[in-house]
Parts: C-alpha cells; structure tokens; sequence
C-alpha cells in the first residue's frame, strides 16, 4: 500500500490538476490501492502540466491511457480471477482519460490558449466552425457536416480535435457495452440492485478498500491516514471514531503525534491479536474513539472512559472498559438531551510518556485562539482539578509571556500554523516531550468562541472574578455540590469544585455553573458551550469562600466576563 507521505503529495497533484470532485476521488481509491498506478497517473499529469500543445503526442498519451482502460476491461470478461479488481482498474484509467479531457487544468489552459490567440469575442465562433466540420456521433445523423475556412494546421485547433476525438469515442464505448458489464459486476460484489450508477461504483470502492484495510483486526496510524485523505469523511468516522480521523487527518498534514494504533468499531480481538505491541511501547494510553465522539457538533468530552500509563499486560482489560464506556449513566442523560444516535465504539491505543508540559488550545478563526497549559500531565487541565496558564491568540500575536518549544517557537505560533495546515477552527490536545511539540488529539471546533467585554452591573453586594467559560446571562439562586452524588437541585446555579462527566445530570439541570478550578477548556466549560449553559470557572478557594459566606442568596452569572455578582434579594 502507497506510503502517507506519497500520498499526499499525489493527492495535492491531483486535486489540482482535475477539476471535478468525483473524479479526484476514483484516482484516489486506486492510487491508494496500486501504487504503480499512481506513479503512471502522476507521469501524465507530469506531462499534461507543461502545457505542451502537441497534437500527435497528445494523440499518442490518450491512445495509451485508453489501451490501458481496454486492457483491463478485457481480462475482466475473459478471467473469472480478480474480475473486480481488473473493473477497478479499467474504470480508473478511463475516468483519467475523461477527466483530461473535460475536468482537467489542461483542458481550461488549451481553452485559455485558443482564446488568447483568437480573442475574447471570437474564439468560440472559431471552435463552433471546428464542430461543425468534425461532427460528433451524437449529431451526425441529424445535421450534415460543413466546409468551413479554417487552419486545421493550428496546433492548438488540432489537439481540441484530439480531446474531442476521445471524449467521443469514450462515450461511444461506454454505451456500447463497456458501461452496463462494469455496473453489473459491481452490484453483484455488493449485492445492491437499487442504487444509483453514480452510487454502486463509489460504494464498491469503499466495500472494497475497508475489506483491504479489516484484513488487519488493528489498524495503523498510516493506515487510517490513508482514509482520511478520501472524500469519505463519515465512512471512515463509522469505521474508526471521530479521535481516530482527528489523529490521521494530523498525521496525513505531517503534524506529529506519538505511536498510535486503532481498534476499528465492530471489532472482537483475542488477546494474542495484541501481542505486537508489546514491542512497541513500554506504557500505553487506551482511548475512546466513537463514531459520532470528537465531531462538529458534539465533542462529547470526557464523557467515554479513557486510561492513562496503562501496561501492555493491562491491556485487554482497558480496552474492554473503554468499550463499555457506551454503557453509562452519564451518557445516557446526554444522550437524552442532546438527542443523538447510541455511539459504535473504536478504541485508540497510543504510546503513554509522561509529558514535561501538556495542553488545550481551541480556535476562534484559523489565527486566533485561546491556550491553555500545566505542567506535566493534561489529564488535571481537561478534568478542571487546577486552574491553567492561558495564552490569548490574536491575529497570531499574544500579548505577554507564552510557552515555547526548543526550537523557540511559542506553541501558540505553531497551533495557529496547524490549524491553516487543516483548514479548521480546531480544538487540540497536545504535550512537549524532550522540547517537541506533539500532538495528541484533533477535532474541529464545537462551538465558536464568544466572549464579550459586558461591563458587570452596579449596586451589588460583592463580585468575584473568574474565566469567562460559557457565554450568556443568568440570575438565580445557587447551591454548592461537593460529589456528584448530591442531590441535584433544578434549574440553579451549579456550584463546584471542578466537574467530570459523572457531573452531567447536575450540569443538564442547572441554569449556569460555576467551578473553583479549571480554565477556558476544562470539561465544565466545553460541556456548558455545546449544551449553551452560561458558566465561569477558575473563581478560586476565595470565590468559594464569598459564596460559603452567602448561602441563600441570588447570584447573577455574567459567562460572557467572567463575573458573578452576589445580590441579597431578587424576584427569582
């Protein structure tokens, strides 16, 4: 199978030079599947971009691109072995061969040309004349040809007449027979009759490579990459869960990440299954990755149980309980309020070192953001158990001191340049080991950033300061929960030292929520975001302390500055 990084690179080539999306794709699907065919592909796209207008090679580059297409369909009808695999190819090359012809940067720069040399107002008048005098089958029985005064000697107007030659020929083939045996033995692979032409080859494509891919009951990191660069994004969601296509889409853009490997959904392992990976690393984190887990809408964070420095004789029991995790309380009541589908679960295995400093960053835009960071282990950061250093990002510049890596680069410059890699608003995990920036997590931004510079109202008993976390308003009165055990008290103010996801019945019924620790990204604040929960966190021991001091009165939770404001009386 063809290497991440050739991939990618073909990938760019071929996004460029062909226009049409659907296209791009099938080259794609078998570039990953036959890397010899993607070397020839990318040898013609080699020639095609140095907009050679010569009529007769061009004739002759087409002529084998077509041999090729007929070459395969032939030993699909004649060879009973490999009769799909042999459709694949055929077809493949025919959708290139279309694809120069009409969705191609060299058809756009022949048709660039001709206009240049003919001029603006006159060049289709020109390749009009051309087509009359070198009908189409289409029109040939219904106009006849013309005899117009035209310069057939023009090699610009000789190679339109090669493409135009082809784009015949290959619609005259494809009715005659080459169109209804390709469809037939890819409905019959599977075992489809309703679907779509269009539909059934994309669907044998995908059948095909995950059958490649589910060969191996673990995938690699490379692998999975390999997926994430088709235009099959909820596919490959299904297959390996949304922390998973975050990694490979990281991977796939050269962004680093540690040792990592996938146990796709609907997977049974035995244990010997593992055994490779003893090998490998000498502590392991084991990770959720469910199918609708890390995605644009919900991020479900903490919310599946995840294990840390796990050893490789722990293993099966921390894979078994991060499956199970689609079984508990807290997901069920997010579930119910969210209204959301039952999550698959896939499983990420990654290499566990204990990090010199770890954090968060989510994006506001590709050049801003906000970053958040601790020392050693972000596990304390996401779960809100300290109160974090944060960086606020603008226009890629931060005012005041941020951390850097040993190239002296702040974290903050690189998240910005990761995310315009993505072209996403992301929300990232990541750590410095050995001074290197490595990246652990990837997911497109849940919800944007709005925070707002509200003045905080006047004529209050006192106010107390924490992290603007989650946008919006609330007045009410407040109770200070311990364990999330306690009694859950409707629609007050949730009062807490940090949350995790055994807190979200509180969280679903408070009307805003307050945290001693925790920063801008811990699992209050992004928990509260996706459900629009106002919400403040990191207001400190003292915070607490004020509101021990005023049990029984009314709080007015600005989330959009951070302020709370303690009133002795109120309508509510």
């Amino acid at each position: 199978m063809i290497s991440v990084d050739k991939f990618y690179n073909d990938k760019l080539k071929v996004e460029k030079f062909i226009s049409k999306r659907a296209f791009c794709s099938r080259m794609l699907f078998q570039m990953i599947i036959n890397e010899k065919f993607a070397d020839e592909i990318n040898n013609y796209i080699e020639f095609f971009n140095k907009k050679m207008f010569d009529s007769k090679k061009i004739d002759e580059i087409l002529n084998e691109i077509n041999a090729k297409t007929i070459k395969y369909y032939e030993k699909a009808r004649n060879e009973s072995k490999n009769k799909l695999k042999n459709i694949l190819m055929s077809l493949a090359y025919f959708y290139f061969l279309e694809s120069v012809d009409e969705h191609s940067s060299f058809s756009v720069a022949l048709q660039e040309e001709i206009k240049k040399k003919y001029g603006e107002d006159k060049y289709l008048d020109i390749i009009s004349k051309v087509d009359r005098i070198y009908l189409s089958k289409d029109v040939k029985n219904i106009i006849q040809q013309s005899k117009e005064n035209i310069d057939l000697n023009c090699q610009l107007i000789a190679t339109y007449l090669v493409l135009k030659k082809f784009q015949d020929s290959q619609h005259d083939f494809f009715e005659g027979g080459y169109g209804e045996f390709t469809e037939e033995v890819q409905r019959r692979y599977c075992k489809n009759n309703t679907a779509t032409p269009f539909d059934i080859e994309f669907l044998t494509l995908r059948k095909f490579l995950f059958k490649i891919m589910r060969k191996n009951k673990i995938l690699s990191l490379e692998q999975v990459s390999l997926l994430c660069g088709l235009y099959i994004k909820k596919y490959v969601i299904k297959l390996v869960g949304g922390k998973m296509f975050g990694l490979g889409m990281l991977n796939l853009h050269a962004i680093k990440v540690p040792f990592t490997v996938c146990i796709p959904t609907n997977t049974k392992l035995k244990n010997e299954d593992l055994s490779f990976l003893e090998s490998k690393c000498t502590k392991f984190s084991v990770r959720s990755s469910a199918d609708i887990e890390d995605g644009e809408e919900n991020s479900f964070a903490g919310m599946f149980d995840s294990f840390l420095d796990v050893k490789f004789e722990d293993l099966p029991k921390a894979i078994h309980n991060v499956k199970n995790s689609v079984n508990n309380s807290r997901l069920r009541a997010y579930i119910k309020e969210t209204k959301i589908d039952k999550p698959h679960m896939a499983v990420v295995i990654q290499e566990y070192v204990e990090p010199e400093y770890s954090g968060v960053w989510i994006g506001n835009d590709k050049n801003d953001g906000i970053l958040e960071w601790v020392k050693g282990s972000g596990e304390k950061l996401v779960s809100g158990v300290c109160t974090p250093v944060s960086e606020v990002w603008n226009k890629k510049q931060c005012e005041g001191s941020y951390l850097k890596s040993d190239n002296e680069v702040s974290i903050g410059e690189q998240l910005v340049c990761f995310q315009n890699k993505l072209n996403a608003i992301a929300d990232f995990e990541w750590m410095i080991l050995n001074g290197k920036l490595i990246m652990l997590q990837y997911r497109p931004v849940t919800r944007k950033i709005k925070i707002e510079t509200i003045k905080p109202e006047e004529n209050i008993e006192v106010s107390i300061k924490g992290t603007p976390a989650s946008s919006g308003i609330v007045e009410s009165k407040f109770y200070i929960a311990d364990d999330y055990t306690k009694k859950i008290q409707t629609d007050k103010i949730l009062v807490a030292y940090a949350t995790d996801p055994n807190w979200i019945p509180h969280i679903i019924k408070s009307k805003g929520v307050v945290t001693v620790t925790g920063g801008f990204l811990c699992h209050a604040a992004i928990i509260c975001r996706e459900l629009g929960i106002p919400c403040v966190t990191g207001i400190g021991n003292e915070g607490l302390g004020v509101l021990n001091n005023n049990m029984g009165k009314v709080l007015t939770l600005n989330g959009n500055y951070g302020i709370i404001a303690v009133r002795g009386n109120s309508n509510v």
